[in-house]
C-alpha cells in the first residue's frame, strides 16, 4: 500500500528538479480517466452513436482546469461492443474525435483515447480490471504510473490501476458502488468523491493521496 503522503498542492505546469522520472515537479504526472460514467453518462450499456453521448455536469469546467497541467490527460475505455459486433471501430471513433472537439471547443483538453476493443471472452490483457491498457498508455506517453492517477467508475478501473501501481480515484457520477465494494474501498483507503470536478479537485488539494487514519470520505 502507498504510504500517505502529507497534503500540498499537486495541480503543478512547472517542472521542479530532483523528481521521480516522468513525474512533474515531483507530483502527479498524469491524468488516466474512465469514459462512460466519468465524462459522459452511463446508459449501462455501449454508447452506439453520437446521439446517445450525454456529457455529465462539471465535464467542461474538470477539463478546463486540466487543461492547464503540462501532464497527460488520457482517457482509457473498455470498449467490448467493437469485439461482440455491436458497434463498429469506426463509430467509436467518430465519437472519441466529437467528444475532444467539443471539450476542446469549451477550453479543456483530452490528449489520447485508449480503447480495448476486445469481448470479455478474448482474454486480452488490455480489458480493464487487467493493466494492459493503463501499461501501454505509460509507455506510449512516457509517464510514471506510480505518479498516475487513474479516475473511474467501476471496481474494474480501481483494480486495473491497482495491478498498474497507479493511484486510484472512484466517483459515484456512474455506475452505483455496491456496500461490498464501498466496505472493500474504505479497507484499502481508496478516494471515493462525487464525480471528476470533485476528482479534479481532490487532484488540486492532494487529497487524491490514499486516506490515513481517522479521515473521512464525505465532503473531499
Amino acid at each position: 500500500m502507498r504510504k500517505a503522503t502529507k497534503r500540498k498542492s499537486i495541480f503543478h505546469s512547472g517542472a521542479e528538479g530532483g523528481g521521480r522520472s516522468g513525474v512533474v515537479g515531483g507530483k502527479i504526472a498524469a491524468i488516466m480517466l474512465d469514459r462512460d460514467g466519468v465524462v459522459n453518462r452511463e446508459l449501462g450499456r455501449a454508447v452506439r452513436s453520437w446521439d446517445e453521448f450525454e456529457f455529465l455536469p462539471g465535464v467542461f469546467q474538470a477539463f478546463q482546469q486540466l487543461a492547464m497541467l503540462q501532464i497527460p490527460v488520457v482517457v482509457l475505455s473498455n470498449q467490448s461492443a467493437i469485439g461482440r459486433g455491436w458497434v463498429s471501430s469506426e463509430t467509436v471513433d467518430a465519437i472519441h474525435r466529437e467528444m475532444m472537439g467539443r471539450i476542446r471547443g469549451a477550453g479543456g483538453r483530452i490528449d489520447d483515447v485508449m480503447v480495448c476493443p476486445h469481448a470479455p471472452e478474448s482474454e486480452c490483457s488490455c480489458r480493464k480490471p487487467k493493466p494492459g491498457l493503463l501499461l501501454e498508455t505509460a509507455i506510449k506517453h512516457r509517464f510514471d504510473l506510480r505518479w498516475a492517477v487513474m479516475v473511474g467508475d467501476s471496481h474494474r478501473d480501481i483494480e486495473a490501476a491497482q495491478a498498474a501501481n497507479a493511484i486510484p480515484l472512484m466517483v459515484r457520477s456512474g455506475h452505483a458502488i455496491p456496500r461490498k465494494l464501498e466496505e472493500r474501498l474504505n479497507r484499502e483507503n481508496v478516494r471515493v468523491v462525487a464525480d471528476l470536478v470533485s476528482a479534479v479537485t481532490a487532484i488540486a488539494n492532494g487529497s487524491v493521496f490514499p486516506l490515513t487514519g481517522g479521515e473521512s470520505r464525505e465532503n473531499l
